[in-house]
């Protein structure tokens, strides 16, 4: 059941990434680079956690609902930060990251694939319940594919969009990588509480149409910029 766990967990983000990285074909990342991100997503899971269930006992301390939009909302952006933190401490010095406008965007998919793998796989563990292949997990790695997985390759991409115009226009990065932040986040919190008031393919499914819609939008804008430089 672990190989069969990790292995699933892993086909949507993998799934993700590869289309991401068909977006750049014209200067293609080194895919040790890319290897790289992907597995600093991932630890940035364990790092996340336990400032999560710290913000969840004051909550609790004050009151304050853990399905509340608010409560979503500090969920959100504390993953989204740590997401960004992990690009920008260990990913931002390298060349092939300053190569071009698009790649803060390339890279910031990666290390939200990354984080999703692992979300994906712990998921999958408590939706096993012992069994090698059951309904319950075959729907959950469907509804992760198209749900939680593309959430976060779309948020921590708006990120990244507003960090490569900031190099594309060659202005300072931090006002346009805190509009990023604020959007990324707010997009986040709004899906995870669209599930929980609405089931998941209610609601949440449009919110993820429209937020594809001008992502995919956002690597072509970012092309146009590689090709006025």
């Amino acid at each position: 059941m672990v190989v069969v766990s990790i292995l699933l967990g892993f086909i949507p983000s993998i799934a993700w990434l590869s289309f991401y990285l068909h977006e750049d074909f014209r200067h293609p990342e080194p895919r040790a680079l890319v290897a790289l991100t992907f597995v600093l997503g991932g630890i940035a899971t364990f790092l996340v956690l336990p400032v999560q269930l710290f913000f969840h006992d004051i909550f609790a301390q004050i009151n304050l609902s853990s399905f509340s939009f608010a409560a979503f909302l500090v969920s959100a952006a504390t993953e989204e930060l740590f997401k960004f933190g992990m690009v920008y401490l260990f990913v931002r010095k390298t060349t092939s990251f300053n190569y071009e406008p698009i790649h803060p965007m390339v890279y910031m998919t990666t290390v939200a694939l990354g984080f999703a793998a692992v979300e994906n796989i712990g998921t999958l563990f408590r939706a096993s319940d012992g069994s090698l292949l059951n309904s319950v997990v075959l729907e959950t790695t469907v509804l992760r594919f198209i749900g939680a997985t593309l959430l976060h390759s779309l948020a921590s991409g708006t990120i990244g969009y507003y960090w490569g115009k900031s190099m594309a226009l060659g202005r300072s990065a931090w006002r346009y990588l805190l509009f990023g932040i604020i959007a990324a986040t707010v997009l986040h919190a709004l899906f995870n509480y669209l599930i929980i008031k609405t089931g998941p393919v209610s609601l949440t499914i449009p919110l993820l149409i429209a937020a594809a819609f001008f992502i995919l939008n956002d690597f072509e804008l970012l092309k146009k910029y590689e090709r006025m430089s």
